[in-house]
Parts: C-alpha cells; sequence; structure tokens
C-alpha cells in the first residue's frame, strides 16, 4: 500500500511530497471540520448541547491532527523539524479559519436596528 502511494504521488520528487502533504491536510480538514457543518445545532436543549461542539473543534480535533505527521513520515521521507512547523502552523491557521468563520456566519444573522 505505501509504495503505491509513493508511486501514484512521486514522492522521490518534491513536487510530488507537497502534493501528498497538501492533499493529506486538505483531506483531514474536510473529514474532520466539514463533518462539524453537517451537524445541525438548531435544536439546543442543554448547556453541555452547546458546549459539545467547541470541544470537539478545538480540543479533539487539533490533538487528533498529531497522527498526520507520523502518516507523513511512514509514507514519504521528509525532514521531521521541518514537518513539525508545518503541522503546528497549519494546524492552527486552520482551527483560527474555522473559528472566523464561525464567527461571521453568526453575526451575518444578527439585525441590527
Amino acid at each position: 500500500m505505501i509504495q503505491k502511494l509513493q508511486k501514484f504521488f512521486h514522492t522521490d520528487k518534491w513536487w510530488g511530497k507537497t502534493i501528498f502533504i497538501v492533499l493529506t491536510y486538505v483531506f483531514y480538514w474536510c473529514i474532520f471540520y466539514g463533518s462539524t457543518l453537517l451537524i445541525p445545532y438548531s435544536s439546543y436543549n442543554t448547556d453541555f448541547d452547546t458546549i459539545l461542539p467547541f470541544i470537539y473543534i478545538f480540543i479533539l480535533v487539533p490533538i487528533i491532527s498529531f497522527f498526520i505527521p507520523f502518516l507523513i513520515r511512514k509514507i514519504i521521507n521528509v525532514n521531521k523539524f521541518f514537518l513539525y512547523i508545518l503541522h503546528i502552523f497549519l494546524i492552527i491557521l486552520m482551527t483560527l479559519s474555522f473559528f472566523v468563520i464561525v464567527v461571521f456566519s453568526a453575526f451575518s444573522h444578527i439585525q441590527i436596528g
């Protein structure tokens, strides 16, 4: 399986490694952050129901994301320091962008005046 992925993405070349890393993070973002957009949150009944999505988005999903560098290093040979710096930057960027999207979405429904 690993050899098929290496051959498909041409991981012996720099552009193959780049495409593989980018697609891995896009896939991760679509699965974990995209799944939160599919859950209807309009019927809150308790305080626990309102905090649960935030725990998932801002705590659980970033913790799960630390398996990504392990997966990438298992498939391709890349500098460990560079990969973890890139990973931390991308996870913070993804979390902040999702937060901004949620805040703008919430404020777009408020009518002033």
